[in-house]
This record gives C-alpha cells, structure tokens and sequence, in this order.
C-alpha cells in the first residue's frame, strides 16, 4: 500500500485535486483527516493512532468496494498488485505557529518520514483568485464550495461536475491582500524546509499549473509508483474556474490593479485571458 497526503490550503482546490486522483482505479482518496488529529486522546502519539487507522481504514475501504479487484476492463478496476490510499491535510496542521508547542508537527513529520508517506503539495498561487473564492462561500451559502452552478433564474444546479460559477461582483480588502502576499512567500518557505529536513518525499504542484495542464495528473500518478498510462481521468479537462473577467468582478477594481502593480503581480488579474 502506497499512502500519501495531499498537502494544502482552504481554497487552493483540494477537493477537486483529491476527487480527481480518487477516480484511478488503483487510488483511493479519504476524507479530509486533520479532524481526526485534534481528536487523538494522546498528543504524543497522535501520529501513530491517527495515521495507522486512517490508512489501515482505507485500505478496506478499497477492498470492500472491489477497487482492486482486477478485471478485463483496465480502465475500471485496478489491476496493479499496490494500491494508494489517503486523503488530504491542511499544511497549517503539519506546522504549527512557532508559537506553540513544536514536538506536535515534529511527531508528525517524523512518523511521515517513517512510514513512507508521500506528499502532494498543492497551491494556488493567484491569492485574488483564492479570495473572491473564499467570498464566493460565504456569501452564497457555501454553492462554490459544494461545486454548484448558479444559473441565470437563480436556480441552483449542484454536482461536481459544475465548471463554472458565476460570481456577484466583490469588493478585496486591500490591507487582507497586503497581508495574504506579505506571509505566502514566508509560509512557502517555511513548509518547504521543513519537509526537506525531515527528508520527505513531495511534489508540488499548483492549481493553476493542473487547471491548464491536466496531462499532469500523470505525473501524480507516477509519483505514487504507478505506470504513467493514459487513464480516462487524465482527460478530463474539468476544474472549477472563475468566469467573469477580473475587471467586472471586482468593485474597487482600479485600487486592486494599483496595489498588484506595486508588488508585480498583475498577472493575477488574468487581463490578457480575457482581453
């Protein structure tokens, strides 16, 4: 059993990431796990009783299901004699603040390390994206997150297969996005050095990177220890996708552009995609 972890942030595209590596038939994506460590009764060894379960729990959870069960048809169950199982960690409960008690994520990384867990590091690297996401939650009632298509009678159509969604125009808070571009880079950093020095196995990806690219699944699936193959999944060419251009979505448009022009990020506004 190959176990791994997709690493990432709120609003960076883990769930859509994970469904997709879920639909290999010799791959099998859990339920978010972090609930499961602040759960743990003892913190010392929390990495082994959470851990082993989880990934003790998915892998009956392939079997019962007869994902590995080899047939003539490749393309519907897996006919490797391995099998990959996990699910997805937010990096802010890999690493906690400095602040805090450090030989809780130490444990973590260590156990990771130990057991041969590999890591998909996944990010969204345009920050304006990842907040009118994040907007989009709150003000419609989670619909962004729950992958449903607002239609133009303001009736909702939900299912993960929804491309698109359309969004009410937002206003970004300047001093939020100061802030988000001042700790990312920092934050990148940080996690990165700490999965080297513990000698961890990682990919980074972003989601930008496997929105206009998704023959890069492959190389996730390589990653895992599977043959690079040209799998149905790897074709599919859906992901969630903001839709208006940037200039009719955001209402202190001007004030953003000025700010982004600033740091040198006014790629983040996607103006020649939809010039």
């Amino acid at each position: 059993m190959q176990k791994y972890l997709i690493v990432s942030q709120p609003r960076s595209g883990s769930t859509w990431f994970g469904t997709r590596i879920g639909s290999h038939p010799c791959i099998t994506y859990r339920h978010e796990l972090g609930h499961q460590i602040w759960m743990a009764k003892n913190q010392k060894k929390y990495g082994e009783y959470c851990f082993d379960s989880y990934f003790k729990d998915g892998l009956a959870e392939a079997v019962a299901s007869s994902q590995i069960i080899g047939n003539n048809d490749s393309n519907q169950s897996c006919v490797s004699k391995q099998i990959g199982v996990g699910g997805k960690i937010w990096g802010s409960q890999l690493l906690l603040p400095q602040n805090t008690n450090r030989s809780i994520p130490q444990s973590i990384l260590h156990y990771l390390a130990k057991n041969n867990v590999k890591l998909l590091l996944l990010e969204r690297t345009n920050i304006i994206d990842k907040m009118i996401s994040s907007m989009e939650v709150s003000d419609n009632t989670n619909k962004f997150g729950m992958h449903c298509r607002i239609q133009a009678n303001n009736q909702t159509s939900c299912g993960k297969n929804a491309a698109d969604v359309v969004q009410n125009p937002v206003d970004i808070n300047l001093s939020t996005l100061k802030q988000l571009v001042a700790t990312s880079e920092q934050n990148r950093r940080f996690l990165f050095d700490s999965l080297n020095s513990a000698h961890l196995n990682y990919l980074y990806l972003t989601y930008e990177q496997l929105r206009f690219n998704p023959i890069l699944f492959a190389q996730v699936v390589e990653f895992l220890g599977f043959p690079r193959t040209d799998a149905r999944f790897l074709q599919d060419r859906l992901v969630k996708r903001i839709t208006k251009p940037r200039k009719q979505l955001i209402k202190n448009y001007p004030q953003v552009r000025a700010e982004l022009a600033a740091i040198g990020h006014l790629d983040w506004l996607l103006e020649e995609e939809y010039a």
